[in-house]
């Protein structure tokens, strides 16, 4: 009982945080770890993820080609100690430049981790994709407070409320979050966990859907803060697909 009260009391003053970070417009790029962040001991790397993208993608690189072929999933939900992650079934798959990635699992980020124009997200959604190869590629998704939105409510309706996993043969399917134009920032980044393993294609939706501020801090309650700090460029390229 003590376990979910200190739980409790901490969702209580991540939201509060969490009230405040949108009622200043989310508008500033942190020199310094913010409330919800992440601060890393030791960055390994030059090519980190996340990082602070332009306010406006990049013209559409002809050379990068997206196909997004997602399929229903059954729920398959892990409150994790750090996020609320989705495995997805298998049978759904992302082609980026004739290269195909299985989707394996999406999770969330309260804060979000990716930044554009300076503004931080509420959320932002992680799907990752793996390659026969190995390389994996990761695309982020970051929401706008607005309506609420039907499949974060599905997977907040059905998720364990503490630490645990639940399966069910309830039905989603993640591509009815990506509107008919889809159109992504790309570059090269990396893992935004522990090792932090960099080589990541990173895709990064330039539309925005909507979730509801109730929507938010149900998620932040059950999840906490868990963005990571914005990372330096470091001279990559930022390009459109």
């Amino acid at each position: 009982m003590s376990h979910m009260k200190n739980r409790f009391g901490r969702g209580l003053a991540l939201a509060c945080v969490l009230a405040l970070i949108l009622s200043a417009g989310l508008l500033t790029a942190p020199s310094s770890p913010r409330a919800g962040e992440r601060a890393d001991a030791n960055t390994p790397g030059l090519h980190q993820s996340p990082i602070d993208l332009p306010a406006r993608p990049p013209a559409e690189t002809p050379s990068h080609q997206i196909n997004i072929r997602y399929g229903d999933t059954t729920e398959h939900l892990i409150h994790r100690d750090h996020t609320i992650e989705l495995q997805y079934d298998a049978g759904s798959a992302v082609e980026f430049d004739a290269v195909e990635y299985t989707l394996e699992q999406l999770h969330f980020h309260t804060p979000s981790e990716h930044l554009v124009g300076h503004k931080r997200f509420p959320v932002e959604l992680h799907l990752v994709h793996h390659a026969p190869n190995g390389r994996a590629l990761v695309i982020g998704v970051l929401f706008e407070v607005g309506s609420p939105n039907a499949l974060v409510e599905q997977i907040l309706s059905d998720a364990p409320n503490d630490i645990g996993r639940i399966d069910n043969e309830a039905h989603l399917n993640v591509a009815k979050i990506f509107p008919s134009e889809k159109h992504f920032y790309a570059y090269v980044g990396s893992l935004t966990t522990p090792p932090y393993e960099e080589g990541i294609q990173s895709l990064v939706l330039s539309e925005h859907p909507s979730i509801s501020p109730e929507q938010v801090v149900r998620l932040l309650v059950l999840e906490g803060g868990n963005a990571r700090g914005v990372q330096p460029l470091n001279g990559r390229a930022i390009e459109g697909s």
